[in-house]
């Protein structure tokens, strides 16, 4: 039997789903600052400190992300919480970040901005745990200002966009960006196209 906890929560993750099919069609069409941002923003964190993407799915046209935000904690509770969405023609669901075709060209936001960032020529090193954990260093190249002040947000959505959030979460803790590698390290580096290949060789 199911405590009383546990059905409140049940009742508000079917609460903001029912919301979700009501206002689906705004929702396909959100722009950064139509009033339907602010409702999303509110009726999520209620459910807790998660963020969210809106953008095209992998087969139908829409897909809904939401996301733990990079805290592994929140990741069995987002699971549950889609586990209640819809089944709707046009819309994917889903409890983290996806992984992304391959491109030279990533799209990253920070403070609501979007910017592109070529990591055609990034290189990384993966160092390999007992428990299948990795660490990640990578190299960007060319440097860029504004990896002073994000540099952990966009070091972390790159990986998202190549290997999908949970992975990262669950085997990629820590993730450090350098200018440089010292010459033993570098010697061991690879470009970051090999990175979802070597990553998935490793795990198997």
């Amino acid at each position: 039997m199911k405590s009383k906890k546990t059905n409140k929560m049940v009742n508000e993750y079917l609460s903001f789903w029912q919301w979700f099919v009501e206002s689906r069609h705004q929702i396909e069409t959100i722009t950064s600052g139509s009033s339907i941002v602010a409702d999303i923003d509110r009726r999520i964190t209620a459910l807790g400190d998660f963020v969210w993407e809106v953008g095209p799915g992998k087969v139908k046209s829409s897909s809904f992300t939401l996301s733990p935000g990079g805290d592994v904690n929140l990741l069995s509770k987002a699971k549950v919480i889609v586990s209640y969405s819809p089944n709707l023609e046009d819309w994917e669901f889903y409890y983290a970040r996806q992984e992304k075709t391959w491109s030279n060209i990533v799209i990253v936001s920070v403070d609501n901005e979007r910017i592109s960032i070529d990591v055609s020529q990034w290189k990384y090193v993966l160092f390999k745990y007992e428990d299948l954990t990795f660490d990640v260093l990578l190299k960007p190249s060319p440097w860029m200002p504004i990896l002073e002040q994000e540099i952990t947000g966009i070091s972390e959505m790159i990986i998202d966009n190549i290997v999908g959030e949970e992975l990262r979460l669950l085997r990629l803790p820590y993730i450090e960006v350098v200018r440089d590698f010292d010459a033993d390290i570098d010697a061991s580096s690879s470009h970051l196209i090999n990175f979802k290949e070597h990553i998935n060789s490793l795990l198997k």
